[in-house]
Order: structure tokens, then sequence, then C-alpha cells
């Protein structure tokens, strides 16, 4: 047992084997205690202290000191200056003080206590308690059943620093689980943790910053502010930022950046790195970065920045409501008129679209694009594109490129644009367009391709078709759907189904088959054949030649020199269109104005316009209609059904007639001529028949309607009264 005294120069004291005590004083002193239960004090200077065995006790005091407690249980205290404290060997207690210290606990169950400053504390192996003090504390785990605390359990955090809690060594994955959380007025102190790896638990007092370890870690508090996962599949949630390293992880924080891998992130902050990763943006306002890699990019809010970086990005809209969204790859913009949503997007090349009439424009790259719900309007633009248009009456536009095309439920429209395309139609009544190609197109619907002869195109559960300014053919299937010609001098089969028939501009040839179909000649000398069932046919200009087949047809000539013919059926001719005076004789088969003439045949119902119209029938069983204007309407042989319409019109009968109806007459104004029937003597001035002196004497009320009875015929004036008759409303 000894005791030994440096100088205020630099010394080097070796102490004995016994319990020494030994004073540095000033200098860079190299002190040795050797055995025993040893007492040093360095004093000033940057010294280095060594224990040997013992239970020893050191004050490095002032300088940058190197400390060895050695063996045994010693107790290290680095006072003042940036020291480095080495428990080594045994259960020892290891104090910074003030300064930024580095405390190694080495083997054994070490109490580490920082002190003030920037300290960096290892426990080492076993059960250690590792208190990080004030300051921005570095807490390493090395193994054992650990307590970290971030700084001297004061449960006020705002002035003790920022903490770092380092468990990197792990290759097992950390669980956290919070025990309680320190709260207080005006402040709020990080929570208390338990965190368990294997069969190794540790405690965790007040850290803001934690680095994980290789494992497959679970972290989930708002209380720690960083997070750096390191290697595993980590699940961390954290109030401010995290950095993923590598792993597949699942990272959610104010700012996030995910490192190498696959990352699933929620940020309002977000970078993906490397690897294929999901970015969710966490409110209005966020910034996501995809990165390299593959990503894809989820916005739920509003003012949202997404740039996808290298890669092919997908830009996924998902709001819990159904929005109108318009978005412009190439402008890199996009946006919401009714909610006045906004984006800015950038280096993205696919897109989910959220539910809504969403309008979207595809860039130069190879786009995919889903429209979701709603009826969308897609355009791919450059590049080999692939939309799907889901649910809704989409419209879809590929572009330029090589694209697939698929239309999804409902019905939809689909232009594949330049570029050998593949359409696939889905559920519902879907049109293919080649509205823009001034090529002649072969387009079969009933066998599926489209051709040019320079290219060929299939198509899969298309109905409709729309050509462009070519020669086109086209073909249809049994499903009633549009064919339209466009311009050009087109050929349209229309085959099974209540189809809409287009021939627009051009001299065109429309075929209308079974099913109740639609035709329009358009512009042009068009020749058009409704075939079989209940067609409405309807010329357009041109000198066109319409026959409407069997079935119940509704014809319209339009303008220009038309032949009509109504074909089996009862069959309307429609005139209902025109201003002119029109001269229509069903038995001459004639119908004229002074800028037309038509031929007419076959037609049992006839619909004129607001002319001063005169229509005589045949001598079967017709329908005269006159609309407005003064019109003259005379039945001929049959019985028939005349309605004059507006305006002061004369329904004319003859004797050889059956029994006729007037449907309008208007006492006063309407007349009915009857000089046909010789009834009376217009020389004499009175009736053949002396009894009769009126020809209301021929009538009689029945219910609601008048009738006249002669020797050949009987005509019934519909809702009209007797007692409103006089012989003026009669031409005899």
């Amino acid at each position: 047992m000894g005791k030994y005294y440096g100088t205020g120069a630099s010394n080097t004291i070796h102490g004995s084997w016994w319990n020494d005590t030994i004073f540095g004083y000033g200098g860079n002193d190299w002190l040795y205690a050797y055995e025993g239960d040893d007492t040093i004090d360095a004093g000033a200077g940057h010294d280095h202290v060594y224990g040997g065995d013992g239970n020893d006790r050191v004050w490095a005091g002032s300088g940058n000191d190197w400390v060895y407690g050695g063996n045994h249980q010693d107790v290290l205290h680095g006072e003042d200056g940036n020291d480095y404290l080495f428990g080594e060997q045994g259960d020892d207690e290891l104090q910074g003080g003030a300064g930024n210290d580095h405390l190694y606990g080495g083997e054994g169950r070490d109490t580490l206590l920082g002190g003030t400053g920037d300290d960096y504390l290892d426990g080492g192996d076993l059960d250690d308690v590792v208190i990080g003090g004030s300051g921005d504390d570095v807490l390493v785990w090395s193994g054992g059943n650990d307590e970290f605390y971030g700084d001297d359990m004061d449960c006020d955090a705002s002035s003790e620093g920022r903490d770092t809690l380092d468990l990197s060594a792990a290759t097992q994955g950390w669980t956290f689980d919070i025990v309680y959380a320190f709260y207080g007025h005006n402040y709020h102190a990080p929570a208390h943790f338990t965190a368990t790896s294997g069969s190794t638990e540790i405690v965790i007092y007040k850290v803001e910053v934690v680095y994980l370890g290789s494992g497959d870690d679970v972290l989930d508090s708002t209380s720690i502010s960083e997070v750096h996962a390191g290697a595993g599949n980590d699940t961390i949630h954290v109030a401010d930022l995290i950095y993923g390293d590598a792993g597949d992880d699942i990272l959610d924080a104010h700012e996030v950046h995910g490192g190498a891998d696959d990352d699933t992130i929620t940020a309002m902050l977000g970078y993906g790195d490397a690897g294929d990763d999901t970015l969710t943006s966490k409110n209005d306002g966020a910034q996501l970065y995809g990165g390299t890699g593959n990503d894809t990019i989820i916005v739920q809010d509003d003012d949202v920045l997404v740039s996808g970086g290298a890669g092919i990005d997908t830009l996924v809209f998902d709001f819990m409501y159904s929005v109108d969204v318009g978005i412009d790859l190439a402008q890199g913009e996009g946006g919401d008129y009714w909610y006045g949503l906004h984006f800015d997007v950038t280096g993205i090349e696919n897109l989910v679209m959220n539910d809504g009439d969403n309008w979207v424009e595809g860039s130069s790259a190879a786009n995919e694009i889903h429209g979701n719900g709603g009826n969308d309007h897609i355009e791919g633009a450059a590049g080999n594109d692939t939309i799907f248009g889901d649910d809704g009456d989409d419209v879809i536009y590929g572009g330029s490129g090589d694209d697939d095309l698929f239309g999804g439920d409902r019905d939809d429209q689909i232009e594949g644009g330049d570029g050998v395309d593949f359409i696939d139609g889905g559920d519902g009544i879907d049109t293919v367009s080649y509205a823009d190609s001034a090529q002649s197109w072969i387009i079969s619907l009933t066998n599926g391709y489209a051709t040019n002869g320079t290219i060929t195109e299939q198509l899969v559960s298309v109905e409709g078709a729309i050509a462009g300014s070519g020669n086109d053919r086209i073909y249809g299937t049994d499903d009633g759907s549009l064919l339209a010609g466009k311009e050009g001098d087109d050929r349209i089969y229309a085959y099974g189904g209540d189809d809409r028939v287009y021939g627009d501009e051009g001299n065109d040839w429309l075929y209308g088959y079974a099913g109740e179909d639609e035709m329009h000649g358009g512009d042009g000398n068009d020749h058009i054949y409704g075939h079989g069932d209940a067609d409405e046919i309807y010329g357009g200009a041109g000198n066109d030649e319409i026959d409407a087949g069997s079935g119940d047809d509704a014809v319209s000539g339009g303008s220009g020199n038309d032949f009509l013919n109504g074909g089996s059926g009862r069959d309307l001719l429609f005139y209902g269109a025109e201003t002119e005076d029109w001269t229509v004789d069903l038995f001459q088969g004639t119908a004229t104005s002074a800028s037309q003439s038509d031929s007419i045949k076959s037609f049992e119902i006839i619909h004129m316009g607001s002319g001063n119209d005169t229509v005589t029938g045949s001598h079967y069983d017709e329908e005269l209609r006159g609309a407005a204007g003064n019109d003259t309407l005379n039945g001929g042989g049959g019985s028939d059904l005349l309605i004059g319409g507006a305006g002061s019109d004369i329904f004319v009968f003859t004797a050889d007639d059956e029994k006729n109806f007037v449907g309008d007459f208007i006492a006063g104004s309407d007349k009915v001529d009857l000089s046909g029937f010789g009834v009376y003597d217009s020389q004499k001035g009175n009736f053949v028949d002396k009894s009769v002196s009126s020809i209301l004497d021929y009538a009689s009320q029945e219910g609601d309607d008048v009738v006249f009875k002669f020797d050949l015929t009987s005509i019934v004036l519909r809702d009209v009264a007797l007692t409103d008759l006089a012989d003026t409303d009669f031409i005899l």
C-alpha cells in the first residue's frame, strides 16, 4: 500500500501490487495502478490511467483523458474534458462528466452516465444501464438486457438534447412496446419503451433517434423523431424522419428516405431511393420522389408534387370520394375542377385513376393507364401504350405507337391511332374508331380484324365501328351497334341487331339486314337497304335510293331527288322537316316541291311539314298527316285516316270510299270536301234528295264523334260535336 504523487510536469507513475493512492496533478500523465483497490486522481492534463486489477476509483480531472478500469468493479469519472473511459472487465460505473465523452462498459453489468456534453456510450456485454445525460448523446447496445436513458430521468425533455440509441449490432429484429409516455405542462417528452429481440429485452427512456440492426424491426411511436432502420424488413411509424436503409420496409413519418430494396412509404416528404417502392401522400402539400426503380406513388390529398424518377413509375389516385381528375403526363400537371385539386407530376409513365369522369393525356413513353370507375377520356399519345378503360362509358385514343387498348365494362369508344394496335372492347356495346385515318379500311367486326392493306389489327369484343375519310367497308355483328362511314364512298353491312348506321359524306351503300336499324345516308348519292324488321331510314342530302324492305319502316329522303320504296309492311314516308309546299300522290308515286322531285312507292303513312301541302292517297288504307300549313288531304280509295294538323285544312272524300276518319277537324277553320259524292246540285242550288235540306241531315252524333253515312261510305269526324257544325264547314 502506497501513495504516489506527480508534479506539474508530465509524469509516469507505477503503483504497487497493493491498494494505492495516486495523484497525477498537472501535465499529461501516464498512471499505472496494477493490483489492489486503488484510488487515482489524475488531475489536470491529458492523462492515460490504467486501473489494473482490483476495485478501482478514478477521477480523470480536466483534460482529454483515457481511462482503463481493468478487472473487477471500477468507478471511473471523466470529469472535465473529452474523455475516453473503458470499464473493461467487471461490473463498472463510468461517469463522463463534462465534455463530449466516449464510455465503453466492456464485459460485466455496467452503469454508464454520460453527464453533460455530446457523449457516446456503449454498455458492452451483459445487462447494462446507460444514461446519456444532457447533450446530444449516442447510446449503443452491444448485447444484454440493457436499460437506456436519453437523459438524467428528468421528465422535461425540452433542454436535455437529442439522444440516439444505436441498436445496429442486433441481427434479430426488435419489437418496441410503449410502456407509458411522459406528459407535462407545455412539454411532451419521449416515451418509455421496452424492446425485445429474441430472448433479449431492453428498456428505453427518452430517446429521440434510433439506429436499428439487420433484423426485421417493428416500431410505432410518434415520440421517437428519427429512425435509421438498418438492414431487414422493418415496420416503422415515427413522427419526423426515417431512413429505411436496406430491406423491404414499411415506413410512416413526416420525412422518409426508403433506401435500398422495395419499401412502402407514407410521408409528407418521401424519397423512395433505390428499389421498387410504394409511396403514399400523408396530407395536402406532400412531395413524393420515387427515385430509381419501378415505383408506385399513391395520391390521396391535394397539392401533391409527384416525381417518379428513373424506372417505370405508376401514379395512383386513391381518393375516398369520386373525383373528376384531369392530368397531362407530357405537361406534368393535373387537377380537378369540382374540388379545386392540383398536382405537379413528372417522371410518371403509368396511371391508375380514381373513380370519376377523368381526362387523361399520356406522354411519349410507353404508358399503362387504368381509368377505373367513371366515364373517362384517355389519350395515350406517343409510345406503345396499354390502356384500360375499366368501368364506365370510356373514350380511348391510343395515339402513335403499337398500343393495347381495353375498354372494360359498359359502352366504350376506342381509336388506336397510328401503329399496329390490339383492341379489346370488353363488356358492353363497344365501338372501334378509325375516324382520323385517311386510308381505306376493311373493318370486319364479325371476324375480329381491321386492315388497310398494309397493316392488320386484331379486334376483340367490338360491336361497332367508325371509319375515316377513305373508301371503307364495315361488316357489323348481330349485336346492335354504331356503324359509321364518315367521309369517302363507304359500304356498311349491319347484319343482325338494332344498329345505328351512318354513311355520312360520300356516295355510300348501306345494308341494314335483320334488326330494327336506324340508317342515315348523310351527304352524297346513297343507296340504303333496310331489309327486314322496322327500320328508320334517312337519306340526307343527295339523290338517294332507299329500299326499306320488309317491316313497318319510317323513311325520310332528305334533300335531293330521291327514289323511296317502303317495301312490304305499313311504312311511313316522312316530310316533316320540309318547309316548302309539297304535292304528294301515292297512286302516281310522285312527291314534288319547287326544288325537289322524289319517286315514291309502297308507303301507307305520310307525315308532311310546315308548307301548304297536297297529299293524295291510293286505293290502300292509308294515314295522311299534314302538320302546319293549309293542307289538302285526299285519302283516295280505301279506309283512310286524315289528320290536318295546324292551319285551315281541306279533307277530300269520294263516293267510292270505305269508312274514313278525320282525326282533328276544327269547325269554322277546316272543311270537308264532299263534292265528289253528288249529293248536292250546285246548278239548282239544292240537294238531290229532296227530303234533305242540309248536309248535316246525313250526320249523327255517336259518342264523341260525328258520323256521316252515305250509300258507299261513311265519314267519321273524331271528337267533334254535331251542334258545332254548319253547312259552311263543307264543300258540296
